[in-house]
Parts: structure tokens; C-alpha cells; sequence
């Protein structure tokens, strides 16, 4: 385990909640045990400036004196420094995490005396030597050093800190032993490359806003960086970074606009989070859309409805411009065809599907590229639904009769015999227009020429005792 990671390890493990007097009294332990089984190793110094650190920090959180705080810092270095000794001979790797954890409690004294501009410089030199780390030691360092920044007055709190620490390590040269060092354990460390752009200001409806939180412009920063990253994304999973980026930004807006109480930066706080709702939203989108081919036909068409959804909140966002109203009516217009093919999927070979296919079409533009993709579908399922029409007509008559049904399909047109039926209408009802055939009793079809004069005398409009009138006129002639 390297000295990183035992720090790390046991920092998490017995230093929660801050608790630094328990932290002390573990290592107490530990050393003992190390005492006892060997005369003198590494980890004895390690744990020793891990103890007195523990106490320092114990008595700072208890407001004690600052004269103890400061010896036990000192103490504290001086174990680093033998710790550093001790690994002269070590590989390049230990010697840089040696490095770190010196130039952290260094700093960490200078800071308690006030001389920032000493603090600045050991804490800039752990920050880059622990771009390449995976520590927690990373968060201590870098609020360390927007302190002392602060304190020292020489930049903004909001600044970018790599970039800064390179500038003031790469302009002196007492640290030319450190750089070869930091160089041949990774090259690519000391490269101004590797530092992203930090905002410091946003535009949004024609106005600006300055980033004065620096967690926020920290935050934003992360999320844009890792998205100009992001040119050609291959899973869904690429998002996390940015989207977890977003969180922490809105989280952060938050909670400064429930403390703020100045009118004029609540106002600009709110056009921030109108900028950070905007593109979270799209970046939440991009991500939907990239995880919609890779999910059954009845998610997809639940995602395309939380898309849809999203829209709607991204349009009622205020100081949206015609341009971007535009871009999210085409995209929105795209999402519901989407929607409509994923529906067309479930539908299989029906005339359901074509319907829903050719309703897509409506929602791409001539220019999208998607367009000819949805007209290929269309022309597919036209063909299979053809295919499968003509596959039934052409089975026999036989297959599709049985022999207890009337073999229609067996009988030859010119072997039917059309021939009139007389009608005698037994009642003639105005609401439910029926009437009941009699066969046999109007043979020369007297009957049915007087019901049609009784009719054409009544014409449209007739009551209900007219037509029992006709009605009944007709049983007695029929009788007759």
C-alpha cells in the first residue's frame, strides 16, 4: 500500500465526522504494536506525523492556544522530513508521495503563521504533484490553497488553481529538483494542457453575470470542460461526469440564493441558474437520446415522453432566444417521430404501423438526416404488409371453409340466379325503419306496387298513426 493510501485509508476509517482526538488515539496503538515488532520502519514516522497532526488539528478545533497548535505542526514537519529522508533511496513514486504529504503539513504550518505566500508555494507544489493521484488528499489541498489566495490577496478566490500553481512553480527555479522529479514520474504533469479554463462570467438574455462563488465557477467549469471533452459520445455512461458536474452546481445555486439578501446579486444568481438550467437540460437530453436505441420499444417511448417533458420546462426557461426556441422545436418535433416509430415497433405488420410511420415522417424536416432512414422503414413495412395480404389470398377455398360452412368460394358466378323477392311491410316504424319480408303471398306482385303508391302519397313527413293507417290498409287489401 502506497503512503497515500494508508493516509487515506486511515483517515476514513478513524478520523469521521472530525473526530481527531479518536484519530490520535488509534495511532497511539498502532505504534505501539509497531514498536513492539520491529526496531524502526517507514510507518513509524508516517503514523508519528499522522499523530502529532491528529493532536495539532484537536487542539485548533477546541479554539486552544495557537503557540500549541503551532509546535505540534512543527513536530509534525519535522517527522515529514525524516520521513523524506528515509526514502531517498525509494522509487520515484514514493519519493513524490513523500514529496505530497511534506509539502501539505508544511503548508498547513505556514498557513497557522500567516505567511501565505509560503503556503501558497508548498501548496501548489502538492496540488500538481497530485493531479495524477487518486487521494483524498486532493480536497484539504485545494481549500488550502483558494484560502491563502484569499488571504494573500494576490487572485481571485474564483481562479483556476492549476493553472496558478504552474505559474508559480514554473517562475522560480529552486524547484527545478522537484519538476524532474514530477516529470519522470509522469511527463504530462507539468504541461499548462492539462489545466481546464475556468468561467469566471456567463452570458445570458444579453446580460452577464459574474462567478463569484468559487465551488460554483468550479462546478460549471467542470461540467462545460467535460462536455467540449465529449465531441462523439459512445454510451450513455459518458454523461455521468457532466450531469454529476450540473448537480453539484445547482445544489451549490441553491443554497446561495436561500443566504443571499443583496437584490442586485440575487438577481445575477438567477440568471446563472437560468443558464445552468438550459444547458443541464441538454446535456440531460443528449443522454436520453443516446440511451433510447439501447432499450426495449416501451422504455424508449417512456423516455421519448420524459424528453418531451423536459422540453417543456427547457421553453418555459426565461431569455430563451428565437434561435434557441427554434433548435428545440425542431428537436422536440424530432423526438415525437421518434416516439411514433418506437410505437410503430410495438404494432408489428399492420396497417397500425404504416399509419404510424407515415405520421413520423411529418415530424422531420427534408433536411434532417433522420428522414430517409424513417422513409426506408415506411417502405419496409408497406412491403411486408403486401406480402402478408397476398399470402392469404392465395389459399384455397378449402383451407378457408370448412366443410360445415356454406362453400361459397366453390361456386361459379354464372351459375347464380338473381330473381326478385316481394315485400310486404307488416309494420313500418318511424324510429327503427324495419320491415319483414313475406315470400309467397304477392305472387304477381299486386301487393307490392300498392305499397309503394300508399308511400309516395305519405312522403317524408309522417306520424305514427299514418303509418299504422297505411299499415293497416295494407293487411286488408293483402287479405283480400
Amino acid at each position: 500500500m502506497s503512503i497515500l493510501s494508508k493516509i487515506e485509508y486511515e483517515r476514513e476509517e478513524f478520523c469521521r465526522f472530525d473526530d481527531y482526538g479518536r484519530y490520535a488515539k488509534h495511532l497511539s496503538r498502532k505504534l505501539h504494536t509497531l514498536r513492539k515488532s520491529t526496531e524502526k520502519t517507514h510507518d513509524i514516522l508516517l503514523y508519528s506525523a499522522e499523530r502529532v497532526w491528529a493532536n495539532a488539528m484537536q487542539n485548533k478545533s477546541l479554539n486552544g492556544k495557537n503557540q500549541l497548535t503551532l509546535n505540534k505542526l512543527r513536530k509534525a514537519c519535522k517527522h515529514a522530513q525524516d520521513l523524506v529522508s528515509s526514502y531517498v533511496s525509494g522509487s520515484p513514486e514514493e519519493r513524490l508521495q513523500v514529496s505530497i504529504y511534506h509539502d501539505y503539513l508544511a503548508a498547513s504550518l505556514s498557513q497557522e503563521r500567516g505567511a501565505y505566500d509560503v503556503a501558497i508555494t508548498h501548496y501548489s507544489r502538492a496540488l500538481v504533484a497530485l493531479q495524477n493521484q487518486s487521494s483524498s488528499l486532493m480536497e484539504p489541498v485545494e481549500t488550502g490553497l483558494r484560502f491563502s489566495i484569499y488571504q494573500s490577496g494576490t487572485e481571485e478566490r474564483s481562479v483556476n488553481l492549476q493553472k496558478f500553481a504552474l505559474a508559480q512553480l514554473s517562475s522560480d527555479d529552486s524547484h527545478s529538483v522537484w519538476r524532474s522529479l514530477v516529470e519522470t514520474v509522469n511527463p504530462q504533469t507539468l504541461k499548462d494542457e492539462k489545466a481546464e479554463e475556468m468561467i469566471t462570467s456567463i452570458q445570458w438574455a444579453q446580460r452577464s453575470a459574474h462567478l463569484r462563488n468559487p465551488e460554483l465557477a468550479t462546478s460549471i467549469s467542470t461540467a462545460v470542460s467535460a462536455r467540449a471533452a465529449l465531441s462523439a459520445p459512445t454510451s450513455p455512461n459518458d454523461f455521468d461526469s457532466i450531469l454529476s458536474a450540473w448537480s453539484a452546481a445547482s445544489t451549490t445555486l441553491t443554497s446561495l440564493l436561500d443566504k443571499e439578501e443583496d437584490q442586485n446579486l440575487s438577481q445575477d444568481l438567477e440568471l446563472i441558474k437560468a443558464w445552468c438550467s438550459y444547458h443541464s437540460s441538454v446535456d440531460r437530453i443528449a443522454r436520453d437520446k443516446a440511451l433510447i436505441p439501447t432499450v426495449p420499444s416501451k422504455e424508449g417511448i417512456l423516455l421519448c415522453d420524459s424528453v418531451n417533458k423536459t422540453y417543456t420546462q427547457v421553453l418555459a426557461l426565461p431569455g430563451l432566444d428565437s434561435a434557441q426556441e427554434k433548435e428545440i422545436n425542431t428537436s422536440r418535433r424530432e423526438i415525437r417521430g421518434e416516439r411514433c416509430i418506437l410505437l410503430a415497433n410495438t404494432h408489428g405488420t399492420s396497417l397500425e404501423a404504416i399509419a404510424l410511420l407515415d405520421r413520423a415522417l411529418v415530424y422531420y424536416e427534408p433536411s434532417s438526416p433522420r428522414r430517409p432512414q424513417v422513409v426506408a422503414l415506411l417502405n419496409k413495412a408497406n412491403a411486408q404488409y403486401t406480402l402478408s395480404t397476398n399470402k392469404h389470398a392465395r389459399f384455397s377455398a378449402q383451407k378457408w371453409f370448412s366443410g360445415d360452412v356454406k362453400r361459397l368460394g366453390q361456386v361459379s358466378p354464372q351459375d347464380l340466379l338473381t330473381k326478385s323477392v316481394s315485400m310486404k311491410p307488416v309494420v313500418f316504424d318511424i324510429a327503427w325503419n324495419y320491415i319483414v319480408a313475406e315470400q309467397g303471398n304477392d305472387k304477381d306482385g299486386s301487393v307490392l306496387q300498392q305499397s309503394a303508391q300508399l308511400l309516395s302519397k305519405v312522403g317524408d313527413a309522417m306520424d305514427i298513426d299514418t303509418a299504422k293507417d297505411i299499415s293497416q290498409g295494407l293487411f286488408a287489401e293483402a287479405d283480400v
